[in-house]
């Protein structure tokens, strides 16, 4: 594997690690069972993604738990969508419709330059993004047509500063699937009278350092125990 394919595939695990980690510490705080289930299920997945290209890349036992674990925030490769911590219920729709858009494009470029050991684990990948998408789609449009349409039109303008340039430089292949988000997103969103908030230069480095140092903090107190 080249240094660039392992770079981005990295980047793509970083990514599904922090927002499954994100979206596993909201599964406390809404009423409705049965949303926290989803919510719940659809972590597990992101976590499962992130370890599967982890270990694609040659990642493995205690070599990934001190990749995610020991690294200071900086140099994590993320997206700041993917670092943003939902302030609310809407913003968690908008963010994960936003994540969910963008994942599909990613596996479909990354597909179609994939060796056959990668091929083995995309299908299962495919199949939930699908279903994640879908689920975050309708709650889109369940907040659209619901007395909550306000509060969704402010997070979409609170979460779409987060959808601007990436922190790296992208190599031209990414640049090709990155460049069709925000365009797929904004049709999407207009055929509901929806508009996404313009990109922004926002600090999210340092909300994602304290989320890093607080998700590390355990495994760095006892590093050397295992489970199982």
């Amino acid at each position: 594997m080249d240094h660039v394919a392992e770079f981005e595939l990295r980047a793509w695990a970083d990514d599904e690690f922090i927002v499954g980690h994100i979206l596993g510490s909201r599964i406390i705080e809404y009423t409705h069972l049965e949303e926290c289930l989803a919510i719940g299920s659809f972590a597990q997945d992101e976590m499962a993604h992130a370890r599967a290209l982890y270990e694609y890349t040659g990642l493995r036992d205690r070599a990934l738990d001190r990749y995610v674990f020991f690294r200071a925030a900086d140099e994590f490769v993320v997206t700041p969508l993917a670092t943003y911590q939902p302030a609310d219920f809407p913003e968690l729709v908008v963010k994960q419709y936003l994540y969910e858009v963008l994942d599909c494009l990613r596996l479909q470029a990354i597909s179609e330059r994939s060796g056959r050991q990668l091929q083995e684990i995309l299908p299962v990948m495919r199949y939930e993004e699908h279903v994640h998408s879908e689920h975050w789609r309708r709650w889109l449009q369940v907040l659209a047509t619901s007395p909550a349409r306000p509060r969704l039109e402010q997070a979409l303008q609170v979460v779409g500063r987060y959808c601007g340039l990436l922190p790296w430089q992208p190599s031209a292949q990414v640049q090709t699937w990155y460049g069709h988000w925000r365009p797929q997103v904004e049709q999407e969103l207009a055929e509901q009278g929806l508009t996404l908030g313009a990109a922004a230069s926002v600090d999210w480095q340092q909300p994602f350092a304290a989320l890093i140092e607080h998700m590390q903090s355990v495994f760095r107190e006892r590093p050397e125990v295992r489970l199982g």
